[in-house]
């Protein structure tokens, strides 16, 4: 049987595609590794035309397709990889040059925002979601398949300054100002069965101040701290607004000022003019470390109509952008979150306590930090893994992943050459372990250091723990669990050399029969594809599995037709 030497050509992409002469290379593809898929190809020296177009530093950054033919008796075998070039060698004295490739990960490295970005926040109840939006940076979308999902929302406790917030203790710290002010309306409320009405203004400038018209810095707020002031409100049915509005018409509005100097202020969105429903808002303001005097208004701001108020909220900003959400001590608790008043219901602060342990900063893209140094935390600690394949498909991969197809390597048969290594440490300390503890440190909003730990053992008595370090928010448990679960089948790691199998993947299934070795099941690690020798060398991550394990049952063949001794309980992969 004969099986032709595989063909391989590089073509430079665009509106006129260029085909380039390839003289030797390689491709790897890893599992452990970002970029997933990386290249290095020697190519003849071409024009000089089409060299310059060969710059990195272009942007986007060009792209190169590598296409490799095989023919066999029964089959053409075609496997192609588009690929980003990430840089280039001139040999001169060779006429030659090597252009070094990746898949996509490598621009997802290249991009970071220039100031914090806080939108990662709208999506927090997904994982695809926050990978959907900063993939979307470089014109990326997420495969559909595999679905895999996790909930990434940041927890931070929290306190609501309002005493009365749902307007059911009477509404009494409320006061109002060139308007009526109804403190029990029960024609609506968001939460509970009362709002307060703002009505009959005598002038544009009518409102109700939260927690009285008189004092310094009030409502227990502190100078030099950013807070939240939330609330719900609507046009109440039946008596819409009208007359000349004021700038400060139907929003929320802070109010600070330095000694006797002029107020300032930052204001809430508008509530729309409709009365169907409630609609909330939020205002987000720091108080200056030396102010004298801060408080807070809602607006009725028309001269006719009436503006209901109710679901009050004042709290310290958590850093979280999108944490507006009403609570007091009579909210129901969650998985997330427990809820108490500190005092009297009604007539005091309320707390919510987290009760998961996600760093509010987990999800703050900071400034120059890249994309995948940003997802990277975030999907590890879900158990998954960010990878572009050769495709250019983004995909989400657990643990069990398994890449389409198999091989099987045997001494004697198809094995050029192999090394069977089995490692405790040595060399490379995440060589293997059984047990881990991950220390994350970074430095939040008001600049402090945090520090919060994760650990996981593989049994309750770890006979190798290590400890992993990180500078990034804590992304909640689970890394530590995911690195000790990946770490389970290293230590034997098999690195065999056979003829290029273009088929061949990392996580791929592999079968290995070695001399005086039992044989071994697992998955392709890595993936190195020599293309002067055409040949590959794999590395994988296998078990020992008994001869009469069902896993060796030749295909075709019913387990229980196997031998005596069979075992449906070994390990397979």
């Amino acid at each position: 049987m004969t099986i032709s030497a595989p063909v391989y050509t590089a073509t430079l992409q665009g509106s006129s595609p260029v085909a380039l002469a390839i003289l030797d290379g390689s491709i790897t593809l890893d599992e452990a590794t970002a970029p997933h898929v990386q290249g290095s190809i020697t190519i003849a020296l071409p024009s000089a035309t089409v060299l310059a177009a060969l710059d990195p530093r272009t942007s986007p950054p060009p792209r190169i397709s590598v296409i490799v033919t095989v023919t066999l008796p029964w089959s053409t075998v075609t496997r192609a990889f588009d690929l980003t070039l990430r840089g280039r060698t001139v040999r001169h004295a060779e006429g030659a040059v090597v252009l070094s490739l990746s898949s996509d990960e490598g621009l997802l490295q290249d991009i970071a925002p220039l100031a914090d970005d806080l939108n990662p926040y709208t999506y927090e109840a997904s994982l695809r979601g926050v990978v959907g939006y900063v993939l979307g940076k470089i014109g990326a979308t997420l495969a559909a398949t595999p679905a895999t999902d996790a909930d990434v929302t940041p927890y931070a406790s929290a306190t609501n300054l309002v005493t009365d917030p749902s307007c059911q203790g009477g509404a009494t710290i409320y006061t109002v100002a060139n308007a009526t002010l109804d403190r029990a309306d029960t024609s609506w409320a968001a939460v509970g069965t009362k709002c307060i009405n703002i009505y009959a203004p005598t002038s544009a400038d009518s409102y109700a101040t939260i927690g009285g018209d008189n004092g310094a810095i009030r409502m227990g707020m502190t100078a030099g701290r950013t807070y939240v002031c939330s609330a719900t409100g609507k046009v109440k049915t039946g008596y819409p607004v009208g007359g000349t509005p004021s700038v400060n018409a139907r929003r929320i509005v802070a109010y600070w000022r330095v000694g006797t100097g002029a107020y300032a202020s930052a204001s809430s969105p508008q509530l729309p003019t409709t009365t169907t429903a409630g609609t909330r808002v939020a205002v987000t303001f720091t108080i200056p470390a030396d102010a004298t005097e801060a408080f807070v208004r809602v607006y009725n701001g028309h001269t006719t109509g009436e503006v209901q108020w109710d679901a009050f909220r004042l709290s310290e900003y958590t850093g979280d952008p999108a944490d507006a959400a009403y609570f007091d001590g009579a909210t129901a608790p969650t998985p997330g979150y427990a809820y108490a008043w500190t005092g009297t219901p009604d007539a005091s602060t309320s707390t919510r306590r987290a009760l998961i342990s996600r760093s509010i900063d987990s999800l703050t893209w900071k400034a120059g930090t890249d994309g995948y140094e940003f997802l990277n935390p975030l999907v590890q600690a879900a158990g998954l893994r960010l990878v572009c394949d050769e495709s250019r498909t983004w995909t989400l991969r657990s643990g069990d992943y398994q890449a389409d197809g198999s091989l099987a390597i045997r001494h004697a048969v198809n094995l050029v050459d192999g090394d069977d290594a089995i490692v405790r440490a040595d060399t490379d300390p995440q060589a293997w372990f059984d047990a881990c503890v991950v220390v994350y440190t970074w430095t939040d909003a008001d600049g402090a250091t945090l520090t919060a730990f994760d650990t996981a053992q593989a049994s309750s008595s770890p006979s190798r723990i290590i400890r992993l370090a990180r500078d990034t928010p804590y992304p909640g448990p689970g890394f530590a669990a995911y690195a000790v679960a990946r770490a389970k089948g290293r230590g034997r790691a098999l690195t065999l050399t056979t003829m290029a199998d273009w088929t061949a993947r990392a996580e791929q299934p592999i079968q290995a029969i070695l001399d005086r070795t039992p044989t071994q099941i697992g998955k392709t690690s890595r993936v190195v594809y020599d293309l002067g020798r055409h040949e590959m060398t794999v590395t994988t991550r296998t078990t020992d599995t008994p001869p009469s394990a069902w896993t060796l049952i030749p295909v075709g063949e019913r387990w229980i037709d196997s031998p005596t001794g069979a075992s449906w309980t070994a390990e397979s992969i």
